[in-house]
This record gives C-alpha cells, sequence and structure tokens, in this order.
C-alpha cells in the first residue's frame, strides 16, 4: 500500500523550534511529530506554552485520566490579549458548566447523560437512507461540471447540511450557522488580532442567542429531531439541564457535527487520489471502501491535538509536568506511533489494530458523535466512488493548503477533476 511522502524535518530544537501555526510544519507536521517520538515523547513547546505529548502510549494515560489531566475551559487559547473581545465573551454562560469537553464530573456526566442516547447505534444506522440522499443531492449540483473545488463543492457542504438536519434546522440557516461556527473555532485555537477576536465575540453572542432561541422553539413545537429528543428527556428527569446548557449542547453539536468531518473528507480525498490505483479499487468494490474507512481516520484525523490542564504534578513518559501547566494531546501524532501501528505511515487495508486509533479520543471525553462521524465518512466514499469513478486531482496536484491552527487540520481548498 502507499506510503506517505513527508518532508525532512527541520526541528533542531523541539522546545524552541516546535511551531504548528506556521510552515513548514503547518503544511506537513509529521517529520516533528516523528522526532518527538523518537527523541523527546514530552517536551515543553515555547511557542504553545504548554507540554507536547506525541506518543500512543502516553496520549491514551493522559485520556484516561481526568483525575489528573482535567480539562481546559477557554474559548480563546492562543489569541493576544484584548480586554474588549473578553468583556463580550464574559456575558456567556461559564464553559465549565455548559459544555461537556470542557467540564469536569459530575456535571460533565450530566451533560453526557443526555446526549449519548440520542447516538445510540440503532439511532444511527436508521439515519444512512437519509444521509445516502443528502450525499447524492449534492452530487447532483456540481456533477456536470466535470471540475471544481472538493473542498467547497462537497466536503464543506455535506457535514453541515447533515447536523442540521439532525437538529432540525431549516436549510436557510446553514450558512450563517457555518460562519458562526467557523469563527467559533478560530477564536480557540488561532492567533487572532484584537479586530478579529471582536468580531468574533460578538459572532458568538449571537450564535449562543440563536441556540438559546431554538430551544424555546423545539420546546414549544418539538419534532422528531436530535435536539427535541435532548430537550425532552432532560425536561422529563429529575436533574433536567438548563436552557443554558441546552443552548451551549445545541451549539456544540451544530459546531463540532460538521467541522471536522469536513476537514477529514477533504484531507482523506487528498490521500486517496494521490494513489489511483487505491480509488479505482474503492470505486469498484464496496468491501474495500469499508476497509478504507478506518485507516483513513487513524492517518487523516482532523484533530491535530487536544488540550489537557495538570491538576497536579505529574511524571508522563519520564518527564516531570508541573501542577497547572497546559498539555497539548497530540492524537494525530499518537495513530502514527510505531510502537502501537506496525509501518505506521503505509495505508494498510489489512491492519488488524486500525480501529485502535485515538482520533476520537478515549475515556469520558471520547467523541460522543463517532458512530455518525463514521457512518457519514462511509457514506460519502460509497457515493463519491460510485458517481465519480473518475474522480483525481487536478494538475497542480489539488493545492491543499492548511489554516493556522495548533489544534485542528483546516485545509482550505482541494481542486480536483473527473471528466
Amino acid at each position: 500500500m502507499a506510503k506517505t511522502e513527508h518532508s525532512t524535518c527541520p526541528v533542531h530544537n523541539l522546545e524552541r523550534d516546535y511551531n504548528p501555526f506556521v510552515d513548514p510544519q503547518l503544511n506537513d507536521p509529521f517529520p516533528v511529530w516523528a522526532l518527538a517520538r523518537s527523541e523527546s515523547p514530552v517536551f515543553h513547546s515555547d511557542v504553545l506554552d504548554a507540554w507536547v505529548v506525541s506518543r500512543y502510549r502516553d496520549i491514551v494515560e493522559v485520556l484516561r485520566n481526568p483525575g489528573v489531566f482535567g480539562s481546559v475551559a477557554a474559548r480563546k487559547m492562543f489569541a493576544r490579549d484584548c480586554p474588549e473581545a473578553d468583556a463580550i465573551l464574559a456575558e456567556l454562560p461559564p464553559l465549565e458548566v455548559t459544555n461537556p469537553l470542557a467540564s469536569e464530573p459530575p456535571i460533565h456526566t450530566k451533560l453526557r447523560r443526555y446526549l449519548q442516547p440520542a447516538f445510540m447505534p440503532q439511532r444511527v444506522a436508521a439515519w444512512e437512507s437519509n444521509l445516502s440522499g443528502i450525499a447524492h443531492s449534492i452530487i447532483d449540483t456540481f456533477e456536470s461540471r466535470g471540475h471544481g473545488d472538493f473542498h467547497a463543492d462537497y466536503a464543506y457542504r455535506y457535514p453541515l447540511v447533515v447536523v442540521c438536519r439532525l437538529i432540525g434546522l431549516p436549510a436557510e440557516y446553514q450558512d450563517q450557522v457555518k460562519e458562526w461556527a467557523s469563527m467559533r473555532v478560530d477564536l480557540r485555537n488561532a492567533d487572532l488580532d484584537p479586530e478579529q477576536q471582536l468580531v468574533a465575540a460578538r459572532a458568538q453572542i449571537d450564535y449562543y442567542e440563536f441556540t438559546l432561541d431554538l430551544v424555546t422553539q423545539r420546546r414549544t413545537n418539538p419534532g422528531d429531531d436530535l435536539l427535541s429528543w435532548i430537550i425532552q428527556d432532560s425536561d422529563s428527569s429529575d436533574d433536567p439541564l438548563t436552557d443554558a446548557q441546552l443552548a451551549s449542547q445545541a451549539t456544540s453539536l451544530l459546531t463540532a457535527g460538521h467541522e471536522t468531518t469536513s476537514y477529514w473528507l477533504t484531507i482523506t480525498m487528498r490521500r486517496l487520489l494521490q494513489n489511483r490505483e487505491l480509488w479505482a479499487a474503492m470505486a469498484a468494490d464496496a468491501a474495500t471502501r469499508n476497509a478504507v474507512l478506518e485507516e483513513a481516520l487513524r492517518l487523516d484525523g482532523p484533530v491535530q491535538s487536544i488540550w489537557r490542564k495538570t491538576k497536579t504534578e505529574v511524571e508522563l513518559g519520564g518527564v516531570t509536568i508541573p501542577a497547572g501547566a497546559r498539555v497539548s494531546v497530540v492524537l494525530a501524532s499518537g495513530n502514527l506511533d510505531a510502537e502501537k501501528f506496525e509501518a505506521p505511515e503505509e495505508f494498510r487495508l489489512d491492519r488488524a489494530n486500525a480501529t485502535h486509533h485515538v482520533t476520537f479520543g478515549r475515556g469520558i471525553h471520547t467523541c460522543v458523535g463517532a458512530g455518525i462521524a463514521r457512518l457519514e465518512g462511509r457514506v460519502s466514499l460509497e457515493a463519491l466512488a460510485t458517481r465519480l469513478p473518475k474522480l483525481r486531482l487536478a494538475s497542480d496536484g489539488g493545492g491543499l493548503t492548511f489554516k493556522s491552527s495548533a489544534t485542528q487540520r483546516i485545509p482550505q481548498q482541494l481542486f480536483v477533476e473527473w471528466m
């Protein structure tokens, strides 16, 4: 199977030179992760002001130990000081009591309690025909053109339509939700200047008020949608969620429910089209498509790093991390650890432990939407391979570049042809 080609690593001092915000690490982070795994699996990054964890077994230890490695409740992590934006963001309910990813037990347990039933396997499976219909309807809009930007034409649109349908959100709000969600991601993960922060902060107020109103609408006129189920389950319980918590659930679902899948589809398509034999085999054989999914999730997971904060001093990988330190848990590096995966840079359809990747996390914060994300990926591969068997990268190689982020791999475009 194909092996990924990467540039050589120019880093000489990880503590000083590790910088996922800029090239060459932005567009090709694999060499620096390999260097870290082999020479310094746990190190402090001056740029991130965080301890970076790059090896699979250390990553799993962090994720399974929330008593020591706690959540990071922050609406912005790397943006420069901007008191005006901070004052606006302070008007929002605290993340640690409204957001499952930013909260700790017992609040985290309560927030997850109403999310998990909505993503039970039988409910996810029931959506397969709907997801397939959405995929084919989107392909209908550009198939006759013969060329385009895969990210804009399909990967951007498909998961956005899916999550809005799941939530029961009318189509006319989709582009607005996308804009709000993108600003939410940028505010947390990018180095925005003060003016950009102000715009993004005001947008978060609008986003929250929108979802708060959506909760009121669904409570008054419930539908057969995920948000209505959560509200009904909560309102009928002895320990219901507050309206702020319900609005935050809606915001998180709308954002996380499409952003990462959009990134993954674009990055994965680039990899598959770099190996035309693999694409041809997948177009001809459904069983091959199923095998491709997990290996693509392992190699091209869209979440580069997740964040934790130490509650006490702790030793990890032979290194002492002080209490109160920020920790960058590089999931994408762990998925390439040769200690866990044989020939990890190769795309192997017969890999016995491909599902052992940490793309969806581990422990209490494991991605609750992993099932629907897998289904979206499988449905997309099937629809695209069936409808566009001649799909190939444009003559310039697709022109894939990434937006600056230390948390997610955010592709900008991918130019393709299919006639």
